[in-house]
């Protein structure tokens, strides 16, 4: 599991060090330039063919304490490496770690020289075989001033390894907002954790592969400050446990699934077929129509309506045939009409509060920011759905997703996928963010597996955010599977099914 931190919590995390631990802030930028340097060492080779090079690495710093780890780190790669350091900024405004290495770095043999103005740009060779960019830190953002925007206009071009530490200058560590010349990293060397602007929005385009700096300060500090998790494949190992040589398929959960309508069954079946591969122990359907690719052990009931659509006359007769089921799922391919949407309500707001409740597709369009959700309650909305229930535009989510999720389930006091790139899924304290899956996951019928799976995992006792965000996970690593295997091209929600077994 990464935790990820805010631009407060970083700072958070800085002080908690120092204050509560004793490490001198001294300490912790020398550790981040001896962790950055073996990042860059292994990105860097010097044998080659057997033959030994001195590669050339320009270092980039600004005043501020991300200068000064980039200071310390001239200071690390200058026996193997040829340095040359530029810095921008006011010597005088450097805190006393920082002006240490600075000093060091100028009574030293390496090459450092001050960039005073936009036209000294000129007159530096740029085509270094690695740059190595420190000028702002986690402190920057989007809205680049100064000589650092001429600067990124003429590295960025440059065909050497770039690698950015702590956060790539222009880009925003909160948001991920980036400025247009933000710098293009293929390394990010972060400090104490990853900051979620590295995942959000334009981040993950601007990072290339993310490491965390080994600051040798203990991992309590992040973990007792971070309020933002990214799951890893081994992290299911954590929740699931062998099954038990005794028990029965009631030991693993029963889902029913409200779903389909005339027009959509295939919706139905591919929630109800996820939830079975997911290891729920036994799942029903009840819809309107079948559909011939459920699967024989799912149990169904085709339910009687007027016009193949679910209506007010089938709340109670579905009530009572959920009445033994922990988690019930509505909304798949139910459909929009008026009718449809008035049986959804009535059967939510009668569900007992202690059976858990996921929501997808037509079923949130009985959803509202405003109304508090019954217990229990899951919802799966994309940005779409999600800009319906807030009454806001889609570009208002678009351009904010991470805090209107977090404010609406805070809000609805419910849990909430929301289905983005990344995933975001809170409960409005404790997020988690999925950074798996792939653009092939874009296809018709891939919400309602996810659904299913939740809903799986849900049945089997987990809590329920972490069952939507483990349930985010699986999806995705199947999805991601297929697309290994045999391309994005072909995957298809039932496919995405198939492959949940391999991983």
């Amino acid at each position: 599991m990464k935790f990820i931190l805010s631009k407060a919590q970083s700072v958070q995390a800085d002080k908690t060090a120092i204050e509560k631990f004793g490490i001198p802030s001294i300490v912790l930028m020398e550790n981040a330039a001896r962790s950055a340097s073996e990042v860059i060492k292994e990105a860097l080779p010097r044998i080659i063919d057997g033959k030994y090079y001195r590669r050339h690495v320009m270092i980039l710093c600004g005043s501020g304490n991300n200068g000064g780890d980039g200071f310390a780190l001239a200071r690390h790669l200058s026996e193997e490496f040829s340095v040359y350091v530029f810095w921008i900024g006011d010597e005088s405004k450097m805190s006393p770690e920082t002006k240490i290495n600075f000093d060091f770095v100028n009574k030293s043999e390496i090459f450092c020289q001050k960039i005073e103005k936009e036209s000294d740009l000129k007159y530096i060779n740029w085509n270094a075989e690695c740059i190595v960019e420190s000028m702002l830190g986690v402190g920057g953002n989007e809205y680049l001033r100064g000589l650092a925007l001429p600067i990124l206009q003429r590295v960025n071009p440059t065909l050497g390894i770039k690698i950015a530490i702590d956060v790539p200058a222009g880009l925003n560590a909160d948001t991920g907002n980036a400025h247009k010349d933000c710098f293009r990293a293929d390394h990010t060397i972060t400090m104490f954790a990853a900051k979620k602007g590295l995942y959000l929005k334009e981040g993950p385009d601007k990072c290339g592969e993310i490491h965390v700096a080994d600051l040798s300060a203990p991992s309590s500090i992040v973990k007792d400050i971070s309020k933002i998790k990214i799951l890893e494949h081994d992290d299911s190992k954590k929740i699931f446990k062998e099954r038990n040589r005794v028990s029965s398929k009631f030991n693993y959960g029963r889902v029913g699934i409200i779903a389909g309508s005339k027009d959509m069954p295939g919706a139905a079946a591919m929630a109800a077929n996820a939830a079975i591969s997911a290891g729920a122990g036994l799942v029903e359907l009840f819809s309107p129509e079948i559909h011939s690719s459920v699967k024989a052990e799912i149990l169904t009931h085709k339910i009687d309506t007027k016009n193949g659509n679910f209506d007010e006359d089938n709340v109670d007769i579905i009530l009572k045939a959920v009445e033994k089921c922990n988690v019930v799922v509505m909304g798949p391919g139910i459909g929009n009409d008026d009718a449809s949407i008035n049986f959804m309500k009535n059967v939510y707001e009668k569900l007992p509060d202690q059976t858990i409740k996921v929501l997808d597709a037509d079923a949130l369009r009985i959803m509202d920011v405003k109304q508090v959700c019954k217990p229990n309650t899951i919802i799966t909305p994309h940005f779409v759905e999600f800009s319906r229930i807030l009454s806001a535009s889609v570009q208002d989510v678009l351009d904010n997703p991470y805090e209107m999720a977090i404010e609406a389930a805070d809000k609805m006091k419910c849990i909430l996928l929301l289905k983005h790139v990344p995933s975001i899924i809170t409960n409005g304290d404790e997020t988690y963010l999925n950074i798996k899956g792939n653009p092939g996951m874009a296809t018709a019928g891939s919400g309602d597996v996810l659904t299913g799976i939740i809903a799986a995992l849900a049945a089997q006792k987990i809590e329920l955010l972490k069952a939507a965000a483990y349930g985010a996970l699986w999806h995705s690593e199947a999805g991601d599977f297929y697309a290994q295997n045999h391309g994005q091209l072909s995957l298809t929600a039932t496919e995405i099914i198939n492959s949940l077994k391999y991983v």
